[in-house]
């Protein structure tokens, strides 16, 4: 038998960097990714050096659709890197699990007890010598997440800048941008594909790909890090070609779109979602669960919030609430009273697009329409004028 064969994409496991400034959405992204690679929540495991930051999702699954939600087990200061690779080889012997995400590498390596401060705290003198026992263990780190049989999924923390950008008005805002993901230089290179996430938009753009599903000159669109992403990419890696995947995701977009356009923004009183089936009466409560959630909720109890991803709707509803004051701010409280949400509920829930677009009625229905200009016949002018000037 011949020790040559023919390469097979077949074999190969997902190597994934997702980076962004604070606020990116990281951990949120990394988790749809991983769903989406798996489509079995129960296959994912997320190992967490952010002090259980990605619990909070836990119901993320169940809105996308799902009836279970994904596994966590938490690293503890000190983060050194002995501890990384103990949590992957136990997830990994245990074949529980097809992707695992680490949250995040960056602690390793400038975090409490990682590589950077074991660097500093070195008796060696010798600058050159404490580096190379640094490289070594940063090394066997690589060496177990490339070797892994699972599919790997690592976010990074960025140090970020703060830059004035022209917004649609001609106004400088200041805008905080990700410069340098916080690892070691060149880890970019042991991976398959690394997002960078916009901090505003949370728009992923490819700093590297090897996939060729996220080239913007030819195939992709930049857009959020979402359940589909993650299939796009598995079916990818099962065979399928780039121009294939995104030419299907692009249809299905358009007839969401077409289909969308076909619906009637008023729809008629509902006194319940289970009603509008047929069947029996439930509360909204229930009947969200029981579907799967796109989009991020983005509303406090008082107003609209701007870490929403609605997109132009979040612009659009923002606007609305501004400009009719209380009553939109009574308009959006209202409108989670329905949802039976509250304020902090709110903040992490989700809502779909034809929500969005029934509070975006709502509000408009509140403005006051504009009283129409007093039509005048020009001869009557010229009369009233001809008066005054006898007068």
């Amino acid at each position: 038998m011949s020790r040559y064969q023919k390469a097979r994409r077949t074999e190969a496991r997902a190597r994934i960097a997702i980076e962004s400034p604070s606020g990116g959405g990281k951990t949120w992204s990394a988790i749809l990714l991983a769903l989406g690679l798996s489509m079995d929540p129960e296959r994912v495991l997320l190992i967490d050096t952010e002090r259980g930051s990605a619990s909070l999702y836990d119901d993320l699954p169940l809105r996308q659709g799902f009836d279970e939600t994904f596994y966590t087990v938490q690293i503890q200061p000190p983060y050194t890197v002995e501890k990384y690779m103990k949590e992957l080889q136990d997830a990994e012997r245990s074949e529980l699990f097809d992707v695992i995400v680490l949250d995040s590498i960056t602690h390793c390596w400038d975090g409490q007890g990682g590589l950077l401060e074991e660097k500093d705290r070195s008796s060696d003198k010798n600058s050159f010598t404490a580096w190379r026992s640094v490289s070594k263990k940063h090394n066997q780190f690589v060496e177990a997440l490339l070797n892994s049989p699972c599919h790997i999924v690592c976010t990074m923390r960025m140090k970020d800048e703060v830059v004035l950008e022209e917004d649609a008005r001609g106004k400088k805002t200041p805008k905080k941008i990700g410069m340098k993901s916080i690892q070691r230089p060149g880890m970019e290179y042991e991976f398959t594909l690394v997002l960078d996430l916009d901090r505003d938009s949370h728009e992923a753009r490819a700093s590297k790909d090897r996939t060729g599903l996220f080239d913007e000159l030819t195939v992709y669109t930049p857009e959020a890090i979402s359940l589909q992403t993650g299939k796009r990419i598995s079916e990818w890696l099962a065979g399928a070609k780039p121009e294939e995947l995104n030419t299907k995701t692009a249809n299905q977009s358009r007839q969401g779109d077409q289909e969308t356009k076909q619906k009637p923004r008023e729809e008629p009183p509902r006194p319940s979602r289970g009603a509008e089936q047929g069947g029996a009466s439930e509360s909204p409560a229930t009947a969200r669960r029981e579907r799967p959630r796109t989009v991020a909720s983005p509303f406090n109890d008082r107003q609209v919030k701007t870490a929403g991803v609605l997109g132009s709707q979040l612009v659009q509803i923002a606007d609305l609430v501004a400009g009719l004051g209380d009553g939109g701010n009574e308009t959006v409280a209202k409108f989670l009273a329905e949802m039976e949400l509250d304020g902090v509920r709110a903040a992490s829930t989700f809502l779909t697009e034809e929500e969005g677009r029934e509070l975006i009625g709502r509000l408009t229905d509140q403005i006051p329409p504009s009283e129409p200009a007093e039509e005048t016949d020009p001869l009557d002018d010229l009369l009233a004028e001809g008066t005054e000037k006898a007068a």
